[in-house]
């Protein structure tokens, strides 16, 4: 749902509709925010297959915060 949201937003801001960019952007956030936060937080080794989810779902919230800064910034300007 959360990859779906950032397609979703670079769709939109190419389409130049900032707004409903900013809206998916901060839709995908807050679904990966908690997950990558409790990954950081746990206690132990993660295994290879957890590392690379984990690797694959940080990738993606990073996707998502510079799609919503873009989408901000162009609604601010």
């Amino acid at each position: 749902m959360a990859i779906s949201q950032i397609n979703l937003c670079v769709v939109f801001i190419k389409q130049r509709m900032f707004e409903k960019a900013q809206k998916a952007a901060k839709s995908a956030v807050a679904l990966l925010e908690p997950i990558v936060f409790k990954i950081i937080k746990s206690e132990g080794e993660l295994s290879k297959s957890e590392r690379e989810e984990f690797q694959e779902l940080l990738e993606a919230l990073l996707v998502g915060y510079s799609n919503l800064g873009m989408a901000s910034f162009k609604l601010d300007n």
